[in-house]
């Protein structure tokens, strides 16, 4: 019986030897005698960080370390400068020492370790390396991002988006025979491009007439606009008018003008814009010497809709010259009323209004040119 029981307790102690799996752990011997086990996380700038199953982390002050044993290879760095792969091994008789596969052991002091890394655990000039990479790609990630933004920006100023450019076309015909045959055309074609933060008007007007054979009317007016916002309502203009008058012996008149201009009102319904600036006029007559002087340019720009069907302008500029302002000067007023004859408003009725005022003009024609028309047109977008 006792032989039996003996044959079992040699058996069970010879199984935990041969299948129990050493604990592997890394041993710190304190100057105080006691001993601390763990896996050691690091070494540096004169503190050992040791990571222990019954308190986490805990950082001792080197100098209060006798010696330190690993149980695998780690990245050792000497106060020397060196840094070679090996263990450390502490045996309290021999002291400290490192074990390395090709250096052998070689006796050291605990005083002597500067710093200490795990295998597979970055250095301080690795961590240094992927700060600054790290950096360097949120720098780029922003930059970008900054590029990409400011791309977008320009390619939304660059491109034209739909239905950017709407305008009209207009023609009216009146007429009369029997005592008097007479004949009159007058017509107009407008294009406008609008943006967000832009708008180009370009305009061609015309009127011709025939009275019993011999011709009384015959004139072209074209100007172009562009304003360019620089804030909510602020924006910077320059335009251009070119105008022919037979009857009032004009041969050209040129008018070119910049500035600056304000919106009081812009809404869906209804928009009001002032402006003002300087300008430089050319006048060719045929048969009285060419003028040319500067001139101020002021004026406003009027729209509303009405009742959401019928659309009202007015458009008024004065043109004084720099020079006297007070008695030469010249003032254009151009008002319509347009009224839809279809539901989808690409057909309308024109009613217009056209002035023009000139203090001193060329001997024989008036000051105030007046000119009312009724005409059809088409409106395209």
């Amino acid at each position: 019986m006792w032989t039996y029981v003996r044959t079992a307790l040699f058996s069970l102690i010879a199984s935990s030897v041969l299948f129990t799996s050493p604990v592997k752990a890394d041993t710190l011997f304190l100057a105080d005698g006691s001993r601390l086990n763990g896996d050691v996380l690091g070494l540096s700038g004169g503190k050992v960080v040791l990571s222990t199953a019954y308190a986490g982390e805990v950082t001792i002050d080197l100098d209060a370390i006798d010696g330190i044993t690993l149980d695998e290879t780690a990245l050792i760095s000497l106060d020397s400068g060196d840094r070679v792969h090996s263990r450390l091994v502490y045996d309290p008789a021999l002291g400290q020492s490192l074990e390395s596969r090709f250096l052998g052991t070689i006796p050291i002091s605990i005083a002597d370790l500067s710093g200490l890394w795990p295998e597979g655990t970055a250095t301080p000039e690795i961590l240094a390396i992927e700060e600054i990479e790290e950096r360097h790609r949120r720098e780029v990630a922003d930059l970008e991002e900054q590029h990409s933004e400011e791309v977008g920006q320009l390619e939304r100023a660059l491109v034209t988006p739909d239905k950017a450019w709407s305008g009209r076309t207009q023609l009216g015909v009146t007429g009369s025979t029997g005592n008097t045959n007479r004949v009159s055309l007058n017509g107009k074609a407008t294009a406008q491009r609008k943006t967000d933060f832009d708008r180009l008007d370009l305009s061609l007007g015309w009127r011709f007439a025939r009275e019993n054979g011999r011709e009384t009317e015959n004139e072209i007016i074209g100007q172009t606009r562009l304003e360019r916002d620089f804030s909510k309502h602020w924006f910077a203009f320059g335009s251009l008018l070119l105008e022919q008058d037979a009857f009032e012996d004009l041969d050209l008149r040129s008018i070119l003008t910049a500035g600056t201009g304000v919106f009081f009102i812009q809404n869906e319904k209804q928009d009001l814009k002032a402006r003002f600036g300087i300008g430089y006029q050319v006048e060719a007559f045929k048969s009285s010497p060419t003028m040319k002087e500067a001139i101020l340019s002021l004026g406003y720009d009027y729209s509303i809709q009405l009742n959401g069907w019928l659309l009202f302008t007015h458009a008024l500029t004065w043109l004084p010259s720099i020079e006297d302002p007070i008695k030469e000067f010249r003032i254009m007023s151009e008002a319509a009323l347009d009224i839809p004859v279809t539901e989808s408003k690409n057909w309308s009725v024109r009613i217009g209004l056209r002035n023009q005022y000139d203090k001193t003009p060329v001997d024989g024609n008036e000051k105030l040119d007046t000119f009312y028309s009724i005409s059809l047109g088409y409106n395209f977008q």
